[in-house]
């Protein structure tokens, strides 16, 4: 469940609040100066961890059973490409959770062992021990320890063919509860990859969500409409952004 407790946090250390000066105009005046707390490399590491973990069986009957990416000579890492906040790392983990060295993206390797009990993870970083309360739902990794909560995904890698459009169908998911107050484009558009198609807001904060890939759109809400976390709003029917073109110049050119 996504939770405001960050922007709560950062309301009751605001001097208004703490002097008891309140009033409706608060979160108006505030909520343009909230800027979510960055996801830490820690936090980072615990989420890879903890999926890392979930693929380790109980008692291993053969190295094809343990996900080191067995061969011969060293182990290979297992490496995952998280996304939290405004960051995107990799994080590589080799060797076995009694026994393990972590790193994120091309930093320092540290050594690792962790230990998952149910919804608690343990892990000592470097010696140092750290604990989080860890959740998974089909969507993000959530962490929650001494350095705060984090939503982290796991993300795919980028195409590798350079120049090429993104041709994957795609949705738009709702970042939060709230209501959709706008929606700037109609069924069946046609759009490029950036293009704003639905606002949603929420704790007095408007969340602009564009279209990730160029293509036709389906839009499955409409303003006014109530909608979850997660909730998918459209749908991209992808198609190159050079066909779009193509069709807007054949357009003009009919009409011409």
């Amino acid at each position: 469940m996504r939770t405001n407790t960050d922007f709560l946090r950062f309301l009751l250390a605001d001097p208004d609040v703490l002097r008891g000066d309140l009033d409706t105009g608060l979160l108006d005046r505030r909520a343009g100066d909230f800027r979510p707390a960055p996801v830490t490399d820690e936090q980072f590491v615990a989420a890879a961890v903890a999926r890392w973990l979930r693929a380790w069986p109980a008692a291993p009957r053969g190295p094809w059973e343990i996900p080191d990416g067995w061969r011969i000579g060293t182990a290979a890492p297992t490496v995952l490409r998280l996304e939290g906040g405004d960051r995107v790392v990799h994080v590589a983990i080799t060797g076995t959770p009694a026994d393990a060295w972590v790193a994120v993206d091309a930093g320092q390797p540290r050594s690792l062992t962790a230990a998952l009990d149910e919804a608690v993870l343990t892990i000592d970083l470097d010696g140092i021990r750290l604990r989080y309360r860890v959740a998974e739902r089909g969507g993000p990794i959530w962490v929650a320890g001494a350095d705060g909560v984090a939503a982290v995904r796991e993300v795919a890698e980028p195409s590798l063919r350079g120049g090429d459009d993104q041709l994957t169908d795609a949705e738009i998911l709702s970042p939060m509860p709230g209501s959709v107050i706008a929606v700037h484009v109609a069924p069946g558009d046609e759009v490029a990859a950036g293009t704003p198609v639905v606002v949603v807001e929420a704790m007095k904060m408007e969340h602009t969500l564009t279209a990730p890939v160029a293509g036709k759109v389906e839009l499955l809400v409409a303003a006014g409409d109530q909608v979850q976390v997660e909730q998918v709003l459209a749908r991209i029917a992808a198609e190159p952004v050079a066909d779009i073109n193509e069709s807007d110049t054949e357009q003009k050119e009919a009409q011409a």
